[in-house]
């Protein structure tokens, strides 16, 4: 058994690796969706607390 070529080592390599970087990629994602609504989230109560104290 000869050693293996760079090629099979990388396909190997990718075969493991790529579904983790695409959940990694998806985590990135819903983090960056996750601050957009904390975000809004803030400027929403931020909203009804000047509606108060206008009232």
């Amino acid at each position: 058994m000869g050693k293996k070529s760079f090629a099979e080592n990388m396909a190997k390599f990718s075969q493991v690796f790529d579904p983790i970087f695409q959940i990694d990629a998806e985590i990135s994602h819903h983090e960056r969706q996750i601050k957009k609504l904390e975000e809004r989230r803030r400027e929403e109560i931020n909203r009804q607390n000047l509606n108060k104290a206008k009232a």
